[in-house]
């Protein structure tokens, strides 16, 4: 049976990185807001509690934390000849279900875009030409630039807790970390993860070769935080072992504002010329639609 709700200032759709996120800035400010999210609830006791979220068969092959196929299609096709059908059985390709979404189970590297990604055309024109682009390849600029976004990098570093060696500060390169990463305003929050012997000995290595070895940007907090608490620390993870170390990187704080597990929302009703939001229409997942 169809039920009305309190009403509220905004609602999310989809609580994992971006909605976790939008929903701490939102609540922040004093906004009521209301959080769907169609897969299941997950906290780090006792979803995520180590040693059972390393279960191998349960995580790494049968992709237990992972959204199904059957739950939510999605289709494939190889060319525009062909008809797309639906993929049966996920690969590389794994979609988060749940409070958190992807963000459970990604393996927590954080890498910033380089500046000339952000301007790659006007990079290739400058450097080669314009020529070397073939007529029909849409790549383009986008609209804002790298020293534009820093600020907003640096910030979702500090949410995230990440871990790491700035090798470009202001401009400044310095030992140990990239040295051809775009400039950062101040160190990562966090310092470099252990390296495991292997690391050390392919650093050593590769530093003796005159090349520039340094430890990747890892989203998994080697101490609690007002966002999340500490993960952790393994050697190597996987779809099941990530969700046990890195998954804690999700924002804790959407824990304090209203959210609604296991509902997937169908229609959105606007009214007026500005469109705006007036009405949600949604269900519980596995409960029948509402009248």
């Amino acid at each position: 049976m169809a039920r009305q709700e309190m009403k509220k200032d905004a609602v999310i759709v989809g609580l994992g990185w971006t909605g976790s996120i939008l929903g701490m800035e939102l609540a922040s400010e004093g906004l009521e807001i209301l959080a769907l999210e169609r897969g299941p609830d997950r906290r780090t006791v006792p979803e995520m509690r180590y040693p059972q979220m390393i279960d191998e068969l349960s995580q790494g092959e049968r992709h237990k934390m992972m959204l199904r196929p059957a739950q939510s299609t999605v289709t494939f096709r190889r060319d525009l000849s062909e008809t797309a059908l639906p993929i049966r059985k996920w690969g590389s390709f794994l979609l988060g279900n749940g409070v958190g979404g992807s963000g459970v189970h990604w393996n927590g590297q954080n890498w910033r875009p380089q500046p000339e990604e952000l301007r790659l055309r006007s990079y290739i024109t400058e450097r080669w030409d314009a020529g070397i682009i073939p007529e029909d390849m849409t790549i383009a600029d986008y609209p804002v630039t790298y020293d534009e976004l820093e600020p907003f990098f640096d910030r979702f570093e500090r949410v995230a807790g990440i871990s790491g060696i700035a090798g470009n500060i202001r401009g400044e390169i310095r030992d140990g970390g990239n040295p051809y990463e775009g400039w950062r305003s101040r160190d990562y929050p966090m310092p470099p993860l252990p390296m495991t012997w292997n690391s050390v000995k392919f650093a050593a290595a590769a530093k003796a070769m005159g090349y520039h070895p340094f430890p990747a940007p890892g989203a998994m907090p080697q101490h609690p935080m007002s966002t999340n608490t500490a993960c952790r620390w393994a050697p190597a993870i996987s779809a099941a072992s990530a969700s046990a170390t890195a998954a804690t990187s999700i924002p804790n704080p959407h824990r304090r504002r209203p959210s609604s597990p296991r509902c997937s929302a169908s229609r959105i009703s606007a009214t007026g010329q500005a469109r705006k939001c007036c009405a949600w229409r949604w269900q519980r997942m596995g409960a029948r639609p509402p009248a």
